[in-house]
């Protein structure tokens, strides 16, 4: 399943779909899971949260999405800013805020590792 070719309304659930697949059992699981990986990388797991990136967006500025169960947000890596919100309450933006100062040269690093930059 590719992502970039679906509705921008039908995006949300394609991602959560992708999010929750798990390896499956047999010689094929490893396959699939480099499959989702490559379309959406997840960069980081830390407090619950799930940074990450979608292989279609390389014409973009460097950033990173975030998703906790049904929120979700995007920030710009450099300089730090909020894009998007979906969910999150100001507090949790703080400290996602805080967490992408503190990982800001991973995020950064492997954007362009993915995008060959």
């Amino acid at each position: 399943m590719k992502c970039s070719v679906l509705p921008r309304h039908a995006l949300r659930s394609c991602r959560n779909s992708l999010s929750k697949v798990r390896p499956l059992q047999g010689p094929y699981g490893h396959r699939l899971v480099r499959l989702v990986d490559s379309i959406v990388p997840t960069v980081l797991r830390v407090g619950g949260y799930r940074f990450f990136f979608f292989s279609n967006e390389r014409e973009e500025p460097v950033h990173i999405h975030v998703e906790q169960g049904e929120r979700y947000a995007k920030f710009w890596v450099e300089p730090i800013s909020l894009a998007r919100n979906s969910g999150f309450r100001s507090g949790e933006l703080r400290e996602l805020h805080r967490l992408i100062d503190t990982h800001r040269r991973l995020f950064s690093e492997k954007w362009n590792e993915h995008f060959s930059r």
